[in-house]
């Protein structure tokens, strides 16, 4: 059952899809590898985008998940080449760093991420939690966050596994009682929130139905809205009273 009252001293947000818009970037980097690919590697002329991102994507998730997200990226390189009959250790190496400089030069921060976190972090403490390796200081956002884990350094726990929020909540020196996380995934973050006690918003900016049994403590359109739910929540905490 969704919770009604809290007393929120710390706020963790997701990343993809949540602060930036990581699909769109992601794809423009793919876009840039394939046009060196298929200049660099005959044997790519064929190949098309859809095609590149749906190997990539397959040998990306068949990954040894405790090695870095950028050492598995190296290592789908590596496995297209093969794949094409073109292996070839330098141009894998050439196309990673491609992919890695053209997304993180792409990423567009959401319109209303830089105007609430400097109106929450006047308050809370704030925190980044992601299942990704897009860190926050090249994407317009360095320093903004008290505390920042990625999956990658944590063995790659992703979210909902709990160590992720137990990291967090040690970081953020509160209890599960005192944070709130937001993101746009009810499987990842939604759920593991509500898994360990903590306050779960449902970032749902194009307004999807929800079709799962996962049930937010409270879902929104915006971050802009996200004030109005924590005045909310200390409002019912103050009626509850001690």
């Amino acid at each position: 059952m969704a919770r009604t009252s809290t007393r929120i001293t710390a706020i963790t947000f997701d990343a993809d899809e949540t602060l930036w818009a990581f699909a769109a970037a992601q794809r423009r980097a793919f876009e840039s590898v394939l046009v060196e690919m298929q200049a660099m590697a005959p044997a790519a002329r064929g190949l098309t985008l859809d095609a590149l991102m749906r190997m990539q994507g397959e040998m990306v998730a068949a990954g040894d998940a405790t090695q870095s997200w950028e050492h598995r990226r190296l290592d789908a390189f590596r496995e297209t080449l093969a794949r094409l009959g073109s292996p070839d250790e330098e141009l894998a190496r050439h196309f990673t760093a491609t992919y890695l400089r053209v997304r993180y030069d792409s990423i567009e921060l959401f319109a209303d991420v830089v105007p609430v976190l400097e109106q929450l972090g006047r308050t809370y403490t704030l925190g980044l939690i992601s299942n990704g390796n897009t860190r926050a200081s090249r994407c317009g956002l360095p320093g903004v966050f008290d505390v920042e884990l990625y999956a990658e350094d944590h063995g790659g726990a992703c979210k909902p596994d709990r160590r992720m929020f137990d990291a967090a909540a040690q970081a953020a020196d509160c209890s599960f009682d005192e944070l709130l996380h937001i993101g746009d995934s009810l499987a990842s973050d939604v759920q593991g929130a509500l898994a360990v006690g903590a306050v779960a918003v449902w970032l749902n900016r194009d307004g999807l139905a929800n079709e799962t049994g996962i049930v937010p403590t409270r879902e929104i359109r915006s971050l802009v809205d996200l004030p109005g739910v924590l005045r909310g929540l200390a409002l019912a905490t103050d009626r509850s009273g001690p």
